[in-house]
């Protein structure tokens, strides 16, 4: 099996995507990979932590809701796990107290699934490209 551990060998970014919401999924896999991202999903977080270490993903995107280990707990574990990792959180809602525990856990950012994939693209790929 190819791993992503040697990343000059590779040209294109991996994104890893742990879902909740599948046509949300969809948007942002479409997106990504309309501008040359690979782009990987779980639909667990187990999922998720079990493929980052061969994967060595650019970010991990997380819904906050994700089934069985929550999108909260499993970026908990990803930070322990890959102290480095990029980590930005997806859900429908964020309150003041969500913001403050994604600050302590060192997530990128909390985004609000409901206003679209652009804000997503801001936060991983800047404001310089534009969502097609």
């Amino acid at each position: 099996m190819t791993t992503r551990k040697h990343k000059s060998y590779l040209s294109r970014p991996l994104l890893l995507l742990g879902y909740g919401d599948s046509a949300y999924a969809a948007q942002v896999s479409r997106q990504f990979r309309r501008h040359g991202w690979e782009v990987r999903q779980a639909s667990c977080g187990a999922r998720v932590r079990e493929l980052c270490p061969d994967l060595a993903p650019e970010v991990v995107i997380l819904d906050v809701d994700l089934p069985g280990e929550s999108g909260w707990l499993t970026a908990a574990k990803l930070r322990l796990e890959r102290p480095g990792q990029r980590i930005v959180l997806v859900g429908d809602r964020s309150t003041p107290a969500d913001e403050s525990l994604a600050h302590f856990l060192g997530i990128s950012a909390l985004l609000n699934r409901n206003n679209g994939v652009r804000p997503l693209f801001d936060e991983i790929l800047g404001q310089a490209v534009a969502v097609a």
